[in-house]
C-alpha cells in the first residue's frame, strides 16, 4: 500500500534542519510513489494510448518495427514536472526565519494558524506575505532553500529507469503555467502568507 509517511508532531522539531530533513524525507517518498505508479501505467502505454501515426513517421520505430511507446523510439524518456517551487521555498524560509531564528511563533502555533486559513491572524499573514525574503528577490534565505528542494528532485529523479517497455530514463523540471490557477484554489494556506 502506498501512503504518506508518519512524522513527529510540530512541537518536536527543535531546529529548521530537523524540519527540512523531514520535508526531504516526505518529498522523496512522494517522488518514489510517483515514479512507481507512473512506471506501472507507462508499462501499458501502448495499449492505453497507442501512437501509430507518430510511430509510423519515426525512422527509428520503422527500423525497429516497434511502436514509439514500447522501445521503438531512440529516446523514450519520462519527465517529472514539479510546480510551486517559489511557494515551497518562501514558506520554508518564513518558517526558518520566524519560528526557528526569531522565535516569534512556535511551529505548533503556526500550524494552527494555517489550519484556520489565517482567520483572526491578519497581521501575521501580512507580515509573512510582505516579508522581502522571497524567491525571486535575490535573497540568500529563500534561494538557498529553493536550491535544496531542486537538489532533492534532481538526486531522486534524474536518470532513474522508466517503464521497462519504454527503455528510457527519468528527467526532471519545474513547470506551473496553467495548473497554478486550479491547484492554487485547492491548496491550503501556507507559511508565506498565501491563503
Amino acid at each position: 500500500a502506498m501512503s504518506g509517511l508518519s512524522c513527529p508532531p510540530p512541537s518536536e522539531y527543535k531546529s529548521f534542519d530537523e524540519l527540512f530533513d523531514e520535508y526531504r524525507r516526505q518529498l522523496i517518498n512522494i517522488i518514489d510513489i510517483t515514479i512507481q505508479v507512473t512506471n506501472g501505467f507507462e508499462g501499458h502505454l501502448d495499449y492505453i494510448n497507442p501512437a501509430p501515426v507518430f510511430s509510423a513517421t519515426n525512422p527509428s520505430c520503422l527500423e525497429r518495427g516497434r511502436s514509439a511507446t514500447v522501445g521503438g523510439a531512440i529516446q523514450n524518456n519520462s519527465i517529472m514536472m514539479a510546480g510551486f517551487l517559489a511557494d515551497a521555498a518562501d514558506s520554508l524560509a518564513m518558517i526558518k526565519k520566524y519560528v526557528f531564528e526569531r522565535k516569534e511563533i512556535s511551529l505548533e502555533a503556526l500550524v494552527a494558524v494555517l489550519d484556520k486559513n489565517f482567520e483572526g491572524e491578519e497581521m501575521l499573514r501580512r507580515k509573512l506575505y510582505h516579508d522581502p525574503d522571497k524567491y525571486g528577490n535575490n535573497r540568500d534565505l529563500p534561494d538557498g532553500i529553493a536550491v535544496a528542494i531542486k537538489d532533492v528532485f534532481v538526486g531522486n529523479v534524474m536518470g532513474r529507469p522508466n517503464a521497462e517497455t519504454r527503455g528510457g530514463k527519468w528527467a526532471f523540471g519545474f513547470h506551473v503555467a496553467r495548473m497554478s490557477y486550479e491547484q492554487g484554489k485547492k491548496t491550503a494556506a501556507s507559511a508565506n502568507g498565501r491563503r
